[in-house]
């Protein structure tokens, strides 16, 4: 590097950055005289190639992807790449892509070698980053565990079916005789509906139907299905959320396989059907907190998976809504039926299934009908029972009091309305306060009509409505913990004195974006990561943006996570000095995208305006 300038730009810039910052004055003149700076245009779609040189980013952003195309990591200004490379152990086929123009430093093969001989410090460092880098699992959250398999490896294929005008002897023939405890009803090439083992003990001998009644008078008709190309995972939230043990696999709206419950067991032994399975037959509070407490070992064993995520939320939130329906079946057997059709409903974090073992409870009763004295007598004890048994076997109680056992949140599916209403209506403070746990919302128990009404409410939000401008002004309340010179701040004092919240000064920031978005493209997605892909898919959100929101979110949690491994029972308070400096550099990029997001939501939803 001639160029005087260009030369003291170096010095300065390397200077603070790791691992260079270790370097003497003399050793990085040394190192920044024999540096080359190059110039590499965005190339969409074209791998770029380090050129056995130890390249750091000046300018500009890249991506590293697998040899099978998926997405690892992702660098930025002072980020290094090339590594593997000049070390010769690239095992993972990683390959390089500019997400834009870049300007890099590159340091050529021979003078990183007498680096890493000359200053034991930096071999370490570059050692330790290549292993790590050829160990990335996908940024976007996606792991191997076997529940994130898909259906269509697991179904079978060996498809029994019937026409529905065949008399129901003749299907119970058909089962008898292909050893098979259900038989897809099928006409036209489209599934009509489902007969079981069990439809034929309840539906036909227990009232004593003939058994020359054609199928359809007995099959379940337009059963609950699942797409071919949807996970294990998918298919575990339908059967526990609807009590099934057979589910119709489609691929383009015909029936080609059958999954049931045996087959996910067989899949996943660790599987959360098996908790849930185990909390179905005890009768007795004591009896659930034993299974629970079996639970919390098995989510500690997962936990401490690095790429646990987001396999671990949405398993803990799975289990939890077991435990809450059995729950509400043994409270119904010591009080009796219910005097109305009722519905449990799930906010905040189990809302998005994204709990975590540090979560509490956020809950509510949705009721077909404005209730009497009696039925608020009923569904009183009803909430306390279940808030309590959850509380008594691991899920805290609401220090805010959102739970079902509080009387404002038992209300009739009209009232639930007029609540909503009222905060979209009118938002103030504490209407935006509540919006942020209200808005995540989801019936785990009860028939699914009564949150028809709620549904449609949500569907009327008008992306350019003065209460996502409020709502939006209300988020940006709270931002990232960057200084002037992008650093990160932490806190100066107390208990957490040089440690930084990663839920209320990171997550918490893109739930919040997140439901923003949702809410204005009236999207159904509940889960964070989800509402930014529908965000980005309404073009709600630039692709580049959605991208980054879904890398900074997943990096965050997976340090959430870690934190959790650690015994830190808050679950979110990260001291910055035990991360790597490419951690480092990846949390200052994070913090980066959720501030350039919050200034985006500010220019669509307020119109730049802040107040």
């Amino acid at each position: 590097m001639a160029n005087a300038d260009d030369l003291a730009d170096s010095i300065q810039f390397l200077h603070h950055r790791p691992p260079f910052d270790q370097l003497d004055e003399e050793s990085l003149l040394q190192l920044c005289q024999q540096l080359l700076i190059h110039y590499q245009p965005h190339q969409s779609g074209r791998a770029i190639s380090a050129d056995q040189h130890l390249n750091i980013i000046r300018s500009g952003a890249i991506e590293l992807r697998n040899r099978h195309g998926v997405l690892v990591d992702r660098l930025h200004e002072g980020d290094l790449f090339g590594i593997s490379s000049a070390l010769d152990q690239n095992t993972q086929g990683l390959t390089i892509h500019t997400l834009e123009d870049c300007l890099l430093y590159r340091i050529p093969r021979t003078t990183f070698d007498q680096l890493m001989q000359q200053h034991s410090v930096l071999s370490d460092f570059f050692r330790q980053l290549a292993d790590r880098r050829q160990n990335l699992g996908p940024l976007d959250g996606t792991t191997t565990h076997p529940l994130l398999q898909k259906v269509d490896d697991w179904m079978s294929q060996r498809l029994i079916t019937a026409l529905p005008s065949i008399s129901v002897q003749a299907g119970a023939t058909l089962m008898t005789d292909a050893r098979v405890s259900s038989l897809l009803i099928v006409e036209d090439n489209q599934l009509r509906g489902i007969v079981t083992d069990r439809d034929l003990r309840s539906r036909v001998l227990v009232p004593g139907l003939a058994v020359d009644r054609p199928l359809s008078e007995v099959m379940t008709q337009t059963p609950t299905t699942i797409s071919s190309g949807a996970t294990l995972l998918d298919a575990q939230w339908l059967m526990s959320e609807r009590q099934l043990h057979h589910l119709p696999v489609l691929k383009a709206s015909k029936p080609v396989g059958m999954l049931t419950a045996t087959d996910l067991m067989h899949a996943q032994e660790d599987s959360p059907l098996f908790f849930i399975q185990r909390l179905s037959r005890e009768h007795t509070l004591e009896g659930l907190q034993r299974q629970m407490a079996g639970c919390q070992q098995w989510l500690d064993r997962i936990r401490q998976q690095d790429n646990a995520l987001p396999l671990l939320g949405q398993l803990y939130t799975t289990v939890m809504d077991g435990l809450t329906r059995r729950l509400l079946q043994l409270g119904e057997k010591k009080l009796g039926p219910s005097p109305m059709p009722y519905g449990w409903l799930a906010f905040g974090s189990q809302a998005r299934r994204e709990m975590t073992l540090e979560s509490d409870q956020d809950n509510g009763l949705i009721l077909a009908n404005e209730p009497d004295d009696e039925a608020q007598r009923y569904f009183a004890d009803l909430a306390e029972w279940v808030c309590d048994g959850l509380n008594a076997c691991g899920l805290r109680h609401c220090p805010g009091d959102v739970m079902a056992k509080n009387p404002k949140w038992r209300l009739s599916s009209q009232q639930w309305v007029k609540q909503f209403d009222q905060w979209i209506n009118t938002p103030t403070q504490d209407a935006l306060l509540f919006s942020t746990i209200f808005f995540d919302w989801r019936l785990i128990a009860g028939p699914n009509q009564l949150q028809n009404g709620l549904r449609e409410r949500m569907q009327q939000i008008k992306p350019n409505s003065q209460f996502l401008a409020m709502m939006t002004r209300s988020a940006l309340r709270q931002s990232p913990p960057l200084g002037f010179f992008r650093s990160v701040l932490l806190t100066h004092s107390g208990e957490h004195k040089n440690k930084l919240d990663l839920k209320h000064e990171g997550i918490a920031l893109i739930n919040d974006l997140a439901r923003l978005h949702a809410l204005a493209i009236h999207t159904d997605a509940q889960n964070t990561l989800d509402r930014l892909m529908s965000a980005e898919h309404h073009q709600s959100l630039s692709s580049g943006l959605a991208q980054d929101l879904r890398l900074a979110w997943t990096l965050l949690a997976r340090l959430r996570q870690r934190v959790g491994n650690t015994g830190d029972h808050s679950g979110h308070w990260l001291n910055p000095a035990q991360l790597s400096p490419n951690e480092k550099q990846q949390l200052k990029a994070a913090f980066r995208t959720i501030k350039d997001a919050q200034a985006a939501a500010l220019q669509t939803f307020a119109g730049g305006y802040a107040s």
